[in-house]
C-alpha cells in the first residue's frame, strides 16, 4: 500500500515537473532607469562624458525593449474602463505614445505620425495602430487641457487609450514620442523614438519594420 502511494506521488511530481518545463517563460521588456540619463553636474560631467553616456543609455533602452514581451499593463479607454494592454494586442501593431507637456512631441502624435499613416493607407491597412496618451501627475490634477488634446486624439486615430506614466515606464515609454512595433505575440520588434529630422524619416521607419509578422 505504501508502495503505490508513493509511486502515485512519483506520478504527480514528474507531472508537475513537466508541465513546467513545457510552459512558456515570457522575456518581458526591462523598464529602463530614465534617471541614468540625467547630467552628472556635482562631478562636473563633461559635454563628451554627456554625449557617451546618452549613447550608452540609448543602446539599453535598445537592448531592454527590442525582442521582448509586452508584460501586463494597466490602460484605460476614454470613458474610463480598465483593460489590459495585452489583450488589445492580437495582432501586428504600431504603438505611438507620447505627452501633453512637450510641444515637439505632441507635434508628432497629432500631425506627423498621422500624415505619414495617410501615406501609408495601402500597405499598412492589416495593421492596428493604437494611440496610447500619458497621463501625469498634473494631468490627474488638472485635467482640462489632458482632456482637450484626448479629444483631438479621438478624431485622428481609430484606437485611443489612456495610460498613467507610471505604466507607461515599465515599457520604456518615457520619451515623447515613442513607436513600439509589436508582432503578434506581443513581442517589441522595434522602438522609435522622438521624431525624425531627416525629411521622410518617420516614413522610412515605419516601412521597414511593418510586416514583421511575415518574415
Amino acid at each position: 500500500m505504501r508502495i503505490m502511494k508513493l509511486n502515485n506521488y512519483i506520478k504527480i511530481i514528474l507531472t508537475v515537473l513537466v508541465l513546467t518545463s513545457c510552459a512558456r517563460t515570457e522575456n518581458y521588456v526591462i523598464e529602463t532607469d530614465f534617471s541614468q540619463l540625467m547630467p552628472d553636474t556635482i562631478n562636473g560631467e563633461t559635454e563628451k562624458e554627456s554625449q557617451a553616456k546618452s549613447q550608452e543609455f540609448y543602446n539599453l533602452l535598445l537592448s531592454n525593449t527590442i525582442s521582448k514581451t509586452i508584460p501586463d499593463i494597466e490602460i484605460f479607454t476614454v470613458d474610463g474602463k480598465k483593460l489590459n494592454l495585452r489583450d488589445v494586442l492580437n495582432t501586428e501593431t504600431i504603438i505611438i505614445a507620447g505627452d501633453n507637456h512637450c510641444s515637439w512631441g505632441l507635434e508628432a502624435l497629432t500631425n506627423d505620425f498621422p500624415k505619414v499613416l495617410k501615406k501609408l493607407k495601402s500597405e499598412i491597412s492589416e495593421i492596428k495602430i493604437i494611440c496610447l496618451f500619458k497621463r501625469e501627475k498634473s494631468d490627474i490634477e488638472n485635467p482640462v487641457a489632458f482632456d482637450q488634446t484626448l479629444n483631438e486624439l479621438k478624431m485622428i486615430y481609430e484606437t485611443v487609450y489612456i495610460i498613467d506614466y507610471n505604466q507607461a515606464y515599465k515599457i520604456n515609454l518615457f520619451p515623447n514620442p515613442t513607436r513600439l512595433y509589436v508582432d503578434k505575440n506581443n513581442v517589441v520588434t522595434y522602438i522609435g523614438i522622438g521624431t525624425s529630422t531627416i525629411e521622410n524619416g518617420l516614413l522610412e521607419e515605419i516601412k521597414e519594420n511593418i510586416g514583421a509578422d511575415n518574415v
